[in-house]
């Protein structure tokens, strides 16, 4: 699934399943088909992973947007820690 480079990117989450080894080598792989795309739109609960590979975070609750805009802000909003 990685042998063309896509223009946006859809990702539920981020590969982590194998062991040690496998993840390592896909997540270089993952990272570069990442960084070939145009657009990377991502749902995930992975905090780090967010905090680095987006620039931008849209939080979502029942069809609403609650906030869009900077990452750590929005990760805050999903935490209840403002909103």
């Amino acid at each position: 699934a990685t042998g063309f480079t896509p223009q946006i990117i859809v990702m539920d989450e981020w590969l982590s399943a194998g062991d040690r080894d496998f993840r390592g080598k896909a997540e270089k792989r993952m990272a570069q088909f990442v960084e070939q795309s145009d657009i990377l739109v991502i749902a995930s609960h992975n905090d780090e992973l967010l905090k680095r590979t987006c620039n931008r975070a849209i939080v979502l609750s029942a069809g609403k947007v609650l906030h869009d805009g900077d990452v750590d802000e929005a990760l805050a909003v999903r935490s209840g820690e403002r909103g």
